[in-house]
């Protein structure tokens, strides 16, 4: 009786590795270098903002923007930055396009 328990449990075990063991060999031929690498690739987790939220490009996205307004909105946040760093509010801004903020 302990003979035949033995063997089943030597033969449970044998399938068992040779189960792990196929398993292994079908992942490892499944995926090609390709694949590995963009699945690496996908693994990493991405980097926290630090700088800032893409909240402004979300809240825009209902929007049809023309895109002559893209270089004019640029060009006043450019020269708001400017006089944040110079501190020298009220800045002198020309049209604005955004209404919240007060021109002088």
């Amino acid at each position: 009786m302990l003979k035949w328990l033995k063997r089943g449990l030597i033969c449970a075990l044998g399938l068992l590795v040779l189960m792990v063991a196929g398993a292994q060999l079908l992942r490892s031929m499944a995926y090609r270098d390709e694949e590995r690498a963009a699945l690496a690739l996908a693994s990493v987790p991405p980097q926290a903002a630090t700088d800032h939220s893409g909240y402004p490009a979300l809240a825009l996205s209902d929007f049809e923007i023309p895109a002559y307004a893209f270089a004019q909105m640029a060009a006043e946040v450019r020269d708001y930055t400017a006089c944040l760093a110079e501190k020298t509010l009220p800045c002198s801004m020309r049209r604005s396009l955004f209404p919240l903020v007060s021109r002088t």
